[in-house]
């Protein structure tokens, strides 16, 4: 046999496992965002999730971080020129204690990261 009908034989063998595996991959790779299984799920309840999960995200965000660059911000904004990060912080949390850092957040921190997040990853989400 010659050399080139030998390869394009040996290319065009495939096994049973190979076809299936193949076949796997493909469905696989065509699924897009979850499982072929999954239940159809109505428009109005995906937007439900959607806006809740963005709000719930963006209020660990405001609570973890977000509250305490912003509260700072304002305290520099409103300090005398040559203020530093470290005598804010110092300044807050000896008034108030660690607890101080988070002052004001509830409930105008909790809205603002509800509202404004909540829409602003809404919108994000819908446009992907």
């Amino acid at each position: 046999m010659p050399r080139a009908n030998r390869r394009s034989a040996f290319f065009s063998k495939k096994n049973k496992s190979q076809t299936t595996t193949t076949t796997t991959l493909s469905s696989t790779l065509s699924i897009r965002g979850g499982s072929a299984a999954a239940p159809a799920v109505d428009a109005s309840t995906e937007f439900a999730r959607r806006l809740l999960v963005a709000a719930v995200v963006t209020l660990l965000y405001e609570g973890a971080l977000g509250h305490l660059l912003e509260f700072i911000k304002i305290v520099m904004q409103t300090s005398p020129p040559g203020t530093t990060y470290t005598s804010v912080l110092k300044s807050i949390t000896a008034e108030k204690g660690i607890a101080g850092v988070w002052d004001g957040f509830i409930p105008w921190g909790v809205v603002q990261a509800v509202g404004k997040g909540g829409v602003f990853g809404l919108a994000h989400s819908m446009a992907k």
